[in-house]
């Protein structure tokens, strides 16, 4: 006779936690994660919110089927939208830190230059501009893949409530000590500001270890997409 699992054992099987140990393909090693504190020739990721162009109908940007809190991903010609409360899984694959440099939308907008560094900004950028820091992930996701092709996306921690995920995401990557070794979920979460203003913001959870499949295609993948990622960007990819 097959022996029955207690209710505890059937608990504990529940519970376990998929991130307990590291599969032995998986490379761990302290990572080197800018702190908190762009654009790209890649697909960029966003976070709708109220206010976002994406939701005004008189905007050339309007998507008639999105809402806020949807995620949407887009080359600037093709847009993926997703559901925020299912969001996507991806994996890290490179990350920077940079300083972006905006003519103020009061004085007609408009992208200028990024820096590497906070040197390089405070030496080259013209005073009366806008400056902001940004966190760039380049990210592969199975869920957006175009058939069995990954294409990396461009995830960008850019304002204060993002910062707070950004080193969320730095705090796992440090404790489990690999970039792209790790699963995680991205979704929407709803917040308030100071002045009870609602808005979304990124969440982030990890899921699991990487299969070694796609561990194997991401590794290849860094080598090939560092040198286009880590020089600086390209204005038309704005």
């Amino acid at each position: 006779m097959a022996k029955t699992k207690t209710t505890e054992e059937t608990k504990t099987a529940a519970t376990k936690d998929p991130m307990a140990n590291a599969p032995s393909y998986v490379k761990q090693e302290d990572q080197q994660v800018p702190q908190a504190d762009s654009a790209m020739p890649f697909p960029t990721l966003k976070l709708l919110q109220q206010l976002s162009p994406e939701l005004d109908e008189d905007d050339t940007k309007y998507l008639p089927n999105a809402q806020a809190g949807d995620i949407i991903i887009t080359d600037g010609v093709n847009v993926k939208i997703i559901d925020g409360d299912i969001g996507i899984s991806f994996s890290p694959l490179l990350v920077r830190k940079v300083w972006t440099e905006w003519i103020p939308r009061k004085q007609g907008g408009g992208f200028v230059a990024v820096y590497n560094s906070k040197e390089e900004c405070e030496a080259a950028f013209t005073i009366g501009n806008e400056i902001v820091i940004s966190i760039d992930y380049l990210i592969v996701s199975t869920d957006v893949a175009d058939g069995n092709i990954l294409s990396p996306v461009l995830l960008q921690f850019n304002t204060p409530t993002k910062m707070g995920v950004a080193r969320e995401l730095q705090k796992y990557i440090a404790q489990y000590k690999t970039m792209y070794g790790v699963t995680y979920q991205l979704k929407k979460k709803k917040q308030a500001n100071r002045a009870g203003q609602k808005f979304f913001n990124f969440q982030i959870s990890p899921v699991g270890w990487t299969e070694k499949v796609l561990y194997t295609q991401i590794e290849a993948l860094k080598t090939e997409k560092e040198t286009i990622f880590l020089p600086l960007m390209d204005e038309s990819a704005f």
